[in-house]
């Protein structure tokens, strides 16, 4: 009954093709969808942007973009740069070897497996980073971020979520608020600004670089093992 108000156009122009769907009207059943699924070259770069559903790409090698909303994005196997901006879903990309740009809102963003820079902004949705060789930047708010085994610098803002960080092969910088944070087993400098939270620091062995902790009603916690060069 609603099918043939859907009406899908399909232009090839050069060496690009642009597919889009325009329903009839908004008024018909919210059940209603139209799904792709495309087989494209390697090489293609992609631009998809939808509403109301789920994006996943896989086993690219060039830069794409990818926007939806109210539908997860998941991602792997990309050799491509790739940015990603969603909203009421979860992002899931694992297995980039290249630059990653991460916006999202009320949706976790889970990220492993990547190298390459790393730039994740997500606003009441949780963030899980693991195993990275490259630089990354994370800017939260209202959740908890967790970060593990990363080669590479880490700077991590946030206010209202716990942060924990741990074996870092770089410098950590955190500023938070309200909230508890952690940093364990870091090999670079330890920069970490807190108000309203404990801070926490642990760690084995020789302080090699400068650690500057501040906290404001909170706690500064220092356990294991540390010492300064002789």
């Amino acid at each position: 009954k609603y099918m043939d108000k859907i009406k899908i156009e399909i232009e090839r122009k050069d060496n690009k093709l642009h597919i889009s769907t325009v329903p009839h009207s908004w008024s018909a059943p919210a059940w209603r969808e139209t799904n792709y699924a495309l087989l494209v070259p390697w090489s293609a770069s992609l631009d998809i942007r939808t509403s109301h559903g789920e994006v996943s790409v896989n086993d690219s090698t060039m830069a794409s973009d990818v926007e939806t909303e109210r539908g997860p994005a998941p991602t792997q196997s990309f050799k491509g740069d790739i940015t990603i901006k969603n909203s009421y879903g979860r992002v899931r990309v694992r297995n980039i070897h290249a630059n990653l740009k991460v916006t999202n809102s009320h949706g976790e963003t889970l990220l492993s497996d990547v190298q390459g820079q790393l730039e994740i902004k997500n606003i009441w949705g949780r963030i899980k980073v693991s195993d990275i060789s490259g630089d990354l930047n994370l800017r939260g708010s209202k959740k908890p971020i967790f970060v593990e085994n990363v080669q590479g610098n880490v700077t991590v803002s946030n206010s209202h979520g716990r942060v924990e960080v741990q074996h870092v092969e770089g410098d950590l910088h955190i500023t938070n608020a309200h909230a508890d944070v952690l940093a364990d087993s870091i090999t670079g400098e330890v920069v970490i600004s807190n108000n309203h939270g404990d801070i926490t620091v642990k760690g084995f062995g020789i302080i090699k670089k400068k650690y500057t902790l501040r906290s404001e009603h909170g706690d500064i916690i220092l356990e294991s093992t540390f010492r300064t060069p002789d």
